[in-house]
């Protein structure tokens, strides 16, 4: 299989809330990089779906967007964030952190 990631993933265990103008769900973010991450969830989401997502932390909740690039059924999803310059700097703050801890 062809690796189109363009990102270092970081292993994690951050629950999240997401939702789409269609539906909306809960999980948690099993991986994570500057470009986007995997969502397990039993949600349904579409591919190409533009997502809000809730990083839901000790001391903080970090919203981000993000679009589908592939769902799993009943297990989860592939999202490319969509990030502003701030987004960028407080994502990539947020990673260091995480992976300092690990």
């Amino acid at each position: 299989m062809e690796e189109r990631r363009r990102a270092q993933r970081l292993r994690t265990n951050i629950k999240v809330r997401w939702e789409s103008l269609k539906t909306q769900g809960a999980g948690q973010v099993c991986d994570l990089s500057t470009t986007g991450g995997f969502v397990l969830s039993g949600g349904e989401v579409d591919q190409g779906e533009l997502l809000q997502m809730r990083l839901i932390l000790d001391d903080e909740i970090v919203s981000l967007w993000g679009q589908v690039i592939y769902a799993v059924r009943e297990m989860g999803f592939a999202v490319r964030l969509i990030l502003t310059d701030d987004d960028g700097k407080h994502l990539n703050t947020l990673l260091d952190r995480l992976s300092a801890a690990t």
